[in-house]
């Protein structure tokens, strides 16, 4: 039986005794993971660059790649000024909660938004 690229495990990015991180497109890395248990994710998002892959249906893709996931949890980066509507794409079994670092506010080219060093 002849192996492809695709058979193979991923090349982690970063290694060590407690952690294996994978840098690129969920959609190739997944399936191609043994067993694992989070995902920590910074997902394509609404509003992104056209030319970033994935940008045309980012609600779409989120969905996807989590409806084929075996991950126990899972984290999403959500910037505080994003659509939280776009997190419909995580499957219900998921628990939810939100965190969000607020060591100050001012009024900004964005508005008067929350937007520093946020985090979910």
């Amino acid at each position: 039986m002849n192996s492809t690229h695709q058979d193979l495990p991923p090349t982690p990015y970063y290694q060590d005794a407690d952690i294996v991180i994978y840098h690129g497109d969920a959609r190739e890395i997944l399936p191609r993971l043994a067993d694992y248990h989070t995902i920590i994710t910074d997902p394509v998002w609404p509003n992104a660059l056209p030319q970033l892959q994935g940008s045309e249906a980012p609600w779409a893709l989120l969905a996807d790649v989590l409806s084929h996931s075996t991950a126990l949890r899972l984290a999403i980066h959500l910037g505080g000024n994003s659509d939280p509507r776009f997190l419909a794409g995580v499957p219900p079994h998921y628990p939810f909660f939100r965190s969000v670092w607020l060591s100050y506010t001012f009024p900004s080219y964005r508005g008067r938004l929350l937007y520093t060093a946020d985090v979910a």
